[in-house]
């Protein structure tokens, strides 16, 4: 189990174990370390810190080395997710003013900004097919869950009677 948890002064990642209860500081810095998100093969962990000067995700072995910036477009990213395959990251990006769904290809380094538009789209996440991903926005002005095809067609609302701001996917759906 990995958490990120606030101090007084700042946030950290930590790995927890749950059955010896036994917990592993993962990260040591002044900045913000939040939000962390599993590679599917468990070796690396994705979080988003601001000990650059602005939130930007990060990368980390699953025992706190080897830890590397992964974002440098953009002054604002935030909310990594892993696609299933382990082969790309979709994040939100602020780009003039508005978050946007980006998606980073790791084999080749390619980034694909898959949404456009008023209101922000925030906290992608995959589903188990690799091919669409859900995430909360404000498009009409009040949150909901979309889900969108990786190649940003196919937009369509799913929640609409009440706000809805923190979507994730079964993981029993078929993969």
């Amino acid at each position: 189990l990995v958490v990120s948890t606030n101090t007084p002064l700042s946030g950290e990642i930590y790995l927890y174990d749950v059955i010896g209860g036994r917990e592993l500081r993962l990260t040591r810095d002044a900045g913000i370390d939040t939000a962390p998100c599993w590679s599917p093969g468990g070796d690396q962990i994705a979080f988003t810190s601001d000990r650059s000067g602005s939130p930007q995700i990060y990368l980390m072995s699953a025992d706190g080395t080897i830890l590397r910036r992964f974002t440098y477009q953009g002054q604002y990213n935030e909310s990594a997710a892993w696609s299933p395959d382990g082969g790309r990251i979709a994040f939100m990006s602020r780009i003039e003013g508005v978050f946007q769904l980006v998606i980073h290809e790791l084999q080749t380094g390619k980034e694909t900004v898959i949404t456009t538009g008023r209101g922000n789209k925030e906290n992608p996440r995959w589903a188990g097919d690799g091919k669409h991903l859900v995430f909360s926005g404000n498009l009409d002005g009040r949150y909901s869950i979309y889900s969108i095809r990786i190649d940003g067609t196919g937009l369509r609302r799913l929640t609409q009677t009440m706000a809805a701001i923190t979507p994730d996917w079964s993981p029993a759906q078929p993969r």
